[in-house]
């Protein structure tokens, strides 16, 4: 088989099996060496179109695993049929391998000129690229180590981004491991990445130990998961038979949570409900929660008119004990094409050419202004809505003003994916905020899986998917929680790893030939020898 051939065969492969890291959480462990035969092959290439090949075959090969949802989701959402939505699938994918196939040019480009160690590329490239490429869902590695939780405790200093860097450096290792001997220069970098790994580990091991010895002396509240598995519709379709807008199957199911001894129930993102447009709704939710005694977290859209355009806001409310509410948060971050139109307000002329395709189903859904924390009592709630829980540094900048004792409630509908694994990905990616900061979560979804979330990531309670119910669960909740080195920095990390990344390019645009030259008269030998 020629060379090239079963390079392109062997990278496609190794794309499909960092994919299915992101499918199933047992395989932890795949995306730790998944990306080295992209690296292996990538540094035995000269050619800059090989490398962009290379990386979007991988990078197709990953997408179409790991993104295997987006057909079934343009289905549900715009109605369309099985051609056409694969036809949309297939764009979408080609346009996210994108990603690995600039990141494989840039770090060629940068190798080949620059003459900088690999070591240093790689991390630095694929961590940026992941995290700073424009996507709807970005492939943060993080994700797929819920079940490895030695790996996630040092985001609580760096932040996800950190954990993917260290996964791709581990890659590298491995990959250019196959490359001995190598001259001394070489293996002192293999020592400093070494000393990474074994860091990042040991101060793994030292605070899931810490944080598993706390955690038994908190106090825990009873929670009751009302958990609907309602038919995705964007339609305000009515109330099922026996149940009004006043008075929700919801409702009924917290009534019983309530008399198994629930203290705090919560609803996930769902259908309309009519409580922020409606006074009557709103006072009979209030009443009867005022009877329950137990507060209520639930999410709502609250219509708006604004000159010819219908808007929306997509809101999380609360109801204390007395009824009485607390508040409510605007969702603020929001899914571009899906629930607003990008740049429209600065380029208008941009409005119909994205209204022809988008438009169908896409909701116009006004920004929130300022997040709210919300007074529980016993403890303090910080709310989030679906999307915005994957937004690392924003959901830390916002907790830099919590009060103490926080918990996080992360209210989500991911009904528009079908029986896919999309719902487990967005537990997963989200679980990471709990480690971040230190701070318990419970994360609710439509169609489930619902689940607690510990504040060193793992899960502790796990409701069934794609079923209908109401579920108690112990949360555990603490004053000590919270206020890690990352909630304090977010930005940390992000802004070291981009300016890097900008003083490598100038090294390398500005870096001698020969220098370049020298390096790949040294690659070409060291294969020659092989």
């Amino acid at each position: 088989m020629n060379r090239s051939v079963f390079g392109y065969l062997l990278v496609s492969v190794s794309g499909m099996l960092l994919g299915s890291g992101f499918v199933f959480a047992g395989l932890f462990w795949v995306p730790w060496c998944a990306l080295a035969p992209l690296i292996w092959q990538l540094n035995r290439s000269d050619n800059s179109w090989q490398q962009y090949v290379m990386g979007l075959l991988f990078g197709l090969g990953f997408v179409i695993v790991a993104g295997h949802w987006i057909t079934p989701f343009v289905h549900l959402l715009k109605g369309l049929g099985a051609v056409p939505s694969f036809f949309v699938g297939c764009v979408f994918w080609f346009y996210s391998a994108q990603l690995f196939a600039l990141a494989s040019l840039a770090c060629g480009w940068l190798r080949w000129r620059g003459g900088l160690p690999g070591l240093l590329i790689y991390p630095l490239v694929f961590g940026v690229f992941i995290h700073e490429f424009p996507m709807l869902f970005s492939p943060y590695l993080g994700g797929t180590q819920i079940a490895f939780p030695l790996a996630l405790q040092a985001t609580d200093l760096l932040g996800e981004q950190a954990l993917a860097a260290v996964m791709v450096l581990c890659n590298t290792v491995l990959a250019q491991s196959v490359s001995w001997p190598q001259p001394p220069l070489q293996r002192g970098r293999y020592v400093v990445a070494g000393l990474i790994l074994v860091a990042w580990f040991g101060y793994g091991f030292y605070a899931l130990s810490l944080w598993q010895q706390r955690m038994p002396t908190w106090p825990s509240v009873r929670v009751g998961l009302v958990q609907p598995n309602e038919l995705p519709d964007r339609r305000y379709l009515p109330p099922p038979s026996g149940y009004s807008r006043t008075y929700p199957a919801a409702l009924a199911l917290t009534d019983s949570l309530v008399d198994q001894g629930a203290q705090w129930v919560l609803w996930p993102e769902a259908r309309y409900k009519g409580y922020l447009d409606q006074a009557a709704i709103r006072r009979a939710f209030q009443q009867h929660v005022r009877r329950l005694s137990v507060p209520l977290l639930f999410q709502d859209m609250r219509q708006h008119t604004s000159g010819p355009i219908a808007a929306m806001q997509n809101g999380a409310v609360l109801l204390d004990q007395q009824g009485a509410e607390v508040g409510v948060h605007y969702k603020m971050l929001r899914v571009a094409f899906g629930e607003y139109l990008p740049l429209v307000d600065q380029l208008p002329v941009l409005e119909p050419i994205w209204s022809a395709f988008f438009g169908g189903f896409t909701d116009r859904i006004m920004p929130g202004q300022e997040a709210g924390f919300f007074d529980l009592g016993f403890a303090n709630v910080a709310p989030l809505i679906c999307f915005e829980v994957m937004f690392g540094e924003e959901v830390a900048k916002r907790l830099q003003h919590r009060p103490t004792n926080t918990i996080l409630a992360v209210l989500s509908s991911n009904g528009w994916f079908g029986r896919s694994r999309e719902p487990f990905q967005h537990l997963y990616g989200g679980a990471l905020r709990a480690v971040e900061n230190r701070l318990p979560m419970v994360h609710i979804m439509n169609n489930g899986p619902s689940a607690v979330i510990a504040p060193t990531g793992e899960i502790l309670s796990l409701t069934p998917a794609q079923q209908a119910g109401g579920y108690l669960v112990n949360i555990p909740h603490s004053s000590a929680a919270g206020n890690t080195v990352y909630t304090r920095y977010p930005w940390l990390f992000s802004s070291i790893c981009r300016w890097s990344l900008l003083l490598c390019a100038l090294w390398a645009w500005c870096s001698p030939l020969l220098g370049a030259a020298d390096q790949i008269r040294w690659i070409n030998s060291s294969r020659g020898k092989r």
